[in-house]
């Protein structure tokens, strides 16, 4: 499972609905394979852009009479933040910006498995967005001192101490990020440590019986050898 990627199980036993779940789950992957690693033998953002929108095509086919938006909101959650931080990287920040409030939304459950996984990303998606946005008021400060033109110096210093508040505020949520995702990135190697040793139980499970079945057969083969030497 690629970096603990999972999607809402359907509802429904209908096998359209879980070829469609295949589907996002796919389109979604290499989504974010690309964003992760854009280049030749992954794709480009646009390539990304492309499959995150037919996640959603095939995420909003509801059936009739359901009242509900789509068929899958985590979906819908990894689409949003993979178009959004696609946008961001070609520079589309107004584009990235209709897409917050889908992300802002994260699909936690308390009985997630992915939970410390969504919760990394939520956390790196608001660090980059607080940078962002960091830049975009910096920009608007110094234009609006250049307007005033000798504001004074106690403009000035009112600019340059909203500056350091907003970087203050940034650099927090940088650190929880950065603690998040350390924090993930742990949650996701015991997981799959579990899933190796539950895989190794497995197999001696399954090797057990004929171990077992071996063994009955050679006491039979004892039995019949030893009828054998009796009745001569």
């Amino acid at each position: 499972m690629f970096l603990f990627f999972q999607t809402e199980e359907p509802d429904s036993l209908n096998p359209l609905a879980l070829v469609g779940r295949y589907f996002r789950e796919d389109r979604l992957r290499r989504a974010l394979c690309v964003s992760v690693c854009p280049g030749q033998s992954t794709g480009t953002v646009s390539d990304a852009l492309e499959m995150a929108a037919q996640s959603e095509e095939s995420n909003a086919a509801v059936d009739v009479g359901m009242l509900v938006p789509c068929q899958d909101a985590r979906a819908r959650w990894w689409a949003a933040a993979i178009a959004a931080g696609a946008h961001w990287v070609r520079g589309e920040t107004e584009e990235a910006t209709k897409l917050y409030h889908a992300v802002e939304a994260v699909p936690l459950d308390d009985d997630d498995d992915d939970g410390p996984v969504l919760e990394a990303v939520a956390a790196s998606f608001d660090s980059q967005r607080a940078m962002l946005e960091l830049i975009g008021e910096d920009s608007d400060d110094k234009e609006e001192e250049e307007e005033e033109n000798g504001g004074g110096e106690e403009a000035s210093k009112e600019t340059e101490a909203r500056g350091r508040a907003a970087v203050g505020q940034t650099l927090a949520t940088m650190e929880v990020a950065s603690t998040l995702l350390e924090e993930a990135v742990e949650h996701v190697m015991t997981y799959q440590q579990q899933e190796e040793q539950h895989k190794q139980q497995q197999q001696q499970r399954q090797r057990r019986p004929t171990a077992e079945a071996m063994e009955e057969n050679a006491v039979l083969r004892v039995r019949k050898f030893s009828l054998y030497l009796i009745n001569g």
